[in-house]
């Protein structure tokens, strides 16, 4: 019997999409793993969070101070800045 396994996106630089058009890794992650995948310091996450320029984080628990952000959003940003610069060097 053959288990479904959610395919590994941290080794792919491709994002899928589900049927909804959503983000198919919707696994929270911690600040640290933020961190590791976004090159970012831990003020800077939140500072660039609350300015709107990075995703939103997740409260884990209602009332709780936990928080952790959705893993294809965080993917996502980051293919961003990728195309930013990308598109930087086709203008120059």
């Amino acid at each position: 019997m053959k288990e479904n396994v959610m395919p590994d996106l941290s080794k792919s630089n491709q994002l899928v999409l589900d049927e909804d058009g959503c983000y198919a890794d919707k696994r929270l992650i911690r600040i640290r793993e933020v961190m590791r995948l976004s090159g970012l310091s831990r003020s800077h996450v939140y500072a660039l969070s609350s300015e709107g320029r990075f995703p939103k984080s997740v409260p884990l628990v209602p009332g709780g101070s936990s928080r952790a952000w959705v893993a294809g959003e965080v993917r996502a940003w980051i293919q961003q800045r990728i195309a930013e610069r990308d598109q930087e060097v086709t203008n120059a």
